[in-house]
């Protein structure tokens, strides 16, 4: 920031520029302890730039953080679990799992840790994210969009871009934690039926063009577009297309 000046002291760096007092990137404020209650809850960007800030006082009590308001996880959600936040011992990839029970700032967690074993974790919420993929459909369960309805065109990290039902492309961005899946409307779900499983000539993919295949999975891919899996049996692979690199077969 230019003309702030630097200050060091025991706690570390910090800046001064007017009247203001800067660390990390934060304004320090001076308070009364009268004239402070107990914060209930935070917005999702709020908390974001806190810990973005990577205070040492912030990041040393991020965990009594309030939840962001808009968080919202109901039991039977997928979620993913932030292993990197959990000293787990000798796990290092992210986990998956089932929500048993929601509690007040953590879930019940039914983890998949192989094939054959799995066993019930209580995580705090701060460490889970929802398990969606752009081409489900899902509705934003709190917030300033709160009950609409539509299609995860894009994702990245925690934040997801919608496609409500009235559109064609990306309008709506909304953390992850915010979102339920939920049942398409019927024009959805024709769509989706009416080509799932149609045997296709691929017209246009390189060293695949005119083999013939079958749609195996459809989504929106956040440009007006529809991507499409198509698998081709001759060459025992799935191959991922724009849907005008196809034409119906026969």
């Amino acid at each position: 920031m230019v003309g702030a000046e630097k200050h060091v002291s025991p706690s570390g760096e910090y800046y001064t520029y007017g009247n203001e007092v800067f660390q990390s990137g934060l304004i320090f404020k001076f308070c009364t302890p009268a004239s402070l209650s107990v914060a209930r809850g935070i917005s999702g960007q709020n908390r974001k730039l806190l810990i973005e800030s990577r205070n040492a006082y912030v990041l040393a009590r991020q965990h009594s953080m309030p939840i962001p308001e808009h968080w919202r996880f109901d039991e039977g959600d997928e979620v993913a679990i932030l292993v990197e936040q959990w000293d787990i011992g000798s796990i290092g990839s992210t986990l998956y799992g089932l929500v048993k029970l929601v509690l007040d700032r953590s879930c019940e967690v039914e983890v998949t840790l192989d094939h054959s074993t799995k066993e019930i974790r209580n995580v705090g919420m701060e460490m889970l994210l929802k398990n969606v993929s752009p081409g489900d459909y899902v509705e934003v369960l709190a917030g300033a969009h709160a009950k609409l309805c539509g299609l995860i065109g894009e994702k990245n990290g925690r934040v997801i871009g919608l496609i409500p039902d009235n559109a064609y492309s990306v309008t709506v961005w909304v953390d992850v934690n915010s979102v339920g899946k939920a049942d398409p409307p019927g024009y959805i779900a024709q769509s989706r039926s009416a080509w799932m499983d149609l045997q296709v000539i691929i017209t246009n993919a390189d060293l695949h063009q005119r083999l013939e295949g079958r749609i195996k999975r459809i989504w929106p891919d956040g440009h007006g577009s529809v991507r499409i899996l198509v698998y081709v049996p001759t060459s025992d692979c799935s191959i991922e297309l724009d849907y005008t690199q196809v034409v119906e077969a026969g």
